[in-house]
């Protein structure tokens, strides 16, 4: 199992910063949206005195027609002074300038009040009959008040601008413009943060309180089924452990079991020739004699095999050590036989311990036949290669050479190409080999010799480590 989700599903930090940072988005937020509904709420507030003033100066127009105060010409600038003059007479307003058709200025009252023009981007909106209005939350008076500039005293004002047309034509013919004092709407500003400052922490404060307990209560049922998973994870491990070793023991067993039973036969043909014994007396014990020992060595080497795969300790071996535990068990073989034994390793490379010995096992009784059908002053290798994800071992011997006749049942018991074998040794590295997940074959055979070669799948550096972690 890898070790970082657990740590992270075991974490007591992880809550808290999950739900501090959904908390923090959450507040950011709500920050934003009410930058934004505080901004267009301001416009309107703003805009709502423009529209006002506007309808107002529509009304004077139509009462000084009606009433023959005003001419018949709103084009003439007395005309339009009129109507502004009557409308700056509202409460509030503390400056009134006058602009014809192009934005330029006209007359203004108070008479002190200084000239000024029409913003550029004013003036477009105007020629469509649209007033248009705009808050100064610290404007200075001066020029309004008729006080020295030294005194720089300032105060909210409001500049609106109002289009002066016929009321059944769209030609814009002047602009009344009135400097507003902006008390009131900086008192409805002040009120306006007041009131979306508490409803924005009130929202802020509910959907805290919702998310945290969703998030946290979301958080401990994935910790409770996380910590579930784990442990019937770690019990799956377990048990997989359990049921491998038990599978490979009782294959080993049932091979072992194959082994024996197959033994039998020979182990007969000795019990027959001891109770029956005939011709040249020393030659038939030598004989018997030799087939005997290597029924024990074998059988030693099953039980030997049997005992590893008891052992709970797992390592690996690597091909080299593994090379080297051959050479030292054909050692003595090798110098009573007169052959020269050699090892070759053209890789690097690991095995389990179990499969190591299984390898091992097949690889002795591969170079012990290959020592006895070899000449004395000639050579036996052991060749070590990986290719893909497998170990090719190769043996090769520089005997005579496999009879064509015996190599379709090479791997047989009771089918050897040694005077007086019984062809027990091939058949043993044939079942292990199956055993293993292995093939052995013959390669090649001529009258220079013969190579027999063991393919072993092996483990990747991931595997093994990931085996490693899983035995402890």
């Amino acid at each position: 199992m890898d070790r970082f989700p657990q740590q992270i599903l075991r974490s007591r930090r992880l809550p808290a910063l999950i739900v501090g940072l959904t908390l923090a988005v959450f507040g950011v937020s709500i920050y934003f949206g009410t930058l934004h509904l505080r901004k267009k709420v301001q416009a309107q507030i703003v805009r709502r005195d423009a529209d006002i003033l506007y309808a107002v100066a529509l009304m004077q127009q139509l009462n000084q027609q009606e009433e023959s105060q005003l001419g018949d010409e709103i084009e003439n600038v007395a005309d339009q002074l009129n109507v502004a003059l009557q409308i700056s007479q509202l409460k509030g307003v503390i400056a009134t300038r006058l602009f014809d058709a192009q934005g330029n200025f006209t007359f203004a009252f108070p008479a002190y009040v200084p000239a000024a023009a029409l913003t550029a981007a004013d003036l477009p909106e105007l020629k469509r009959l649209k007033p248009g209005s705009r808050f100064y939350p610290r404007a200075s008076l001066a020029p309004f008040l008729f006080m020295p500039a030294s005194q720089k005293k300032t105060a909210p004002l409001l500049e609106v601008n109002i289009p002066i047309h016929r009321k059944e034509q769209s030609q814009l013919l002047g602009v009344a413009q009135f400097i507003i004092d902006g008390e009131n709407i900086a008192s409805e500003f002040l009120a306006l943060d007041r009131s979306l400052l508490l409803q924005g922490a009130a929202v802020f404060v509910v959907g805290a309180f919702i998310i945290v307990v969703i998030l946290m209560g979301a958080f401990r049922r994935l910790q409770t089924a996380g910590q579930l998973v784990l442990e019937r994870t770690e019990k799956l491990v377990r048990a997989n452990e359990e049921l491998a070793l038990a599978a490979r023991t009782s294959a080993v067993g049932a091979v072992t079991a194959h082994l024996i039973h197959r033994l039998s036969n020979p182990l007969s043909g000795l019990q027959d020739f001891v109770t029956n014994r005939g011709g040249d007396a020393q030659m038939d014990w030598d004989d018997a004699a030799a087939t005997a020992d290597e029924m024990q060595r074998l059988i030693a080497d099953i039980i030997r095999l049997l005992g590893e795969e008891q052992m709970i300790d797992r390592y690996e071996i690597s091909f080299t050590e593994l090379a080297e535990l051959i050479g030292n068990r054909v050692e003595m073989i090798s110098e009573k036989a007169g052959v020269h034994f050699t090892t070759v390793v053209n890789t690097a490379g690991m095995l389990a311990n179990r499969e190591g010995s299984l390898t091992a096992l097949i690889l002795e009784n591969l170079v012990r036949n290959a020592i006895e059908a070899t000449p004395s002053g000639k050579k036996v290798c052991l060749l070590m290669r990986t290719d893909a994800d497998n170990l090719i071992c190769e043996v090769r011997d520089e005997g005579s050479g496999i009879p064509e006749t015996l190599r379709g049942a090479l791997f047989t018991p009771c089918r050897s190409r040694k005077l007086g074998g019984h062809g027990i040794g091939l058949a043993i590295c044939k079942q292990l080999a199956n055993h293993l997940g292995a093939s052995l074959e013959l390669k090649t055979s001529d009258e220079s010799g013969s190579i027999f070669a063991l393919t072993v799948p092996t483990l990747s550096e991931e595997r093994l480590l990931a085996s490693g972690d899983s035995s402890r």
